[in-house]
């Protein structure tokens, strides 16, 4: 068989055509080769936003400095990516780039990372409340779906909680006081 042939698809069952051409990748949480080179963000451990603000600050670096080290090692990141995991939520950056991110600004892996155990809002994140308030934010404000989830999170973590954190209930009554107060000025 010439190259030409290969080429032009010659040799090559219809069969295999159509297989190929079906074939549909798993979805980047389900594909186990992703997981093994942690891609996949851990919801059990996450970027910590102040602990890599404060790492990057120590380390002299800008937001867009980090992000073009980030890049000349083959990651695709800009500045305001940066900003976002400092200011907003950092839940979605893979183990792997936290790595990579410890390693450019020098510090151990550990010290930006911030386990679910530690993490007062996971059990908001995970309740059907949560989701369904999530939902309405996304709507009123037409952005996405993780986006509204992201945003009612930066908002409830920039309140005031006086000694421990606050209960579940007390965040979703938070949560939805806010966005029942956003559909009423919209009306």
């Amino acid at each position: 068989m010439t190259e030409n042939q290969r080429g032009n698809g010659e040799g090559i069952s219809l069969d295999a055509l159509l297989a190929a051409a079906a074939y549909q990748p798993p979805l980047l949480e389900n594909d186990p080769a992703a997981n093994l080179m942690g891609l996949v963000p851990n919801s059990h451990r996450s970027l910590n936003p102040s602990a890599l603000k404060s790492a990057r600050m120590r380390a002299g670096l800008k937001t867009s400095d980090l992000a073009q080290r980030l890049v000349s090692k083959g990651w695709h990141v800009r500045a305001s990516d940066v900003l976002g995991w400092e200011t907003k939520s950092a839940r979605t950056v893979p183990p792997a780039l936290i790595a990579a991110i410890a390693r450019e600004i020098a510090v151990e892996e550990e010290a930006l990372v911030v386990h679910a155990t530690d993490d007062y809002l996971q059990e908001v994140r995970l309740s059907s409340t949560f989701k369904q308030l999530a939902h309405r934010w996304a709507t009123l404000k037409r952005i996405t779906l993780e986006a509204a989830m992201a945003s009612l999170e930066q908002q409830t973590l920039a309140t005031v909680h006086r000694g421990g954190p606050p209960d579940t209930a007390r965040l979703l009554a938070t949560i939805a006081a806010l966005v029942e107060a956003a559909e009423g000025r919209g009306r």
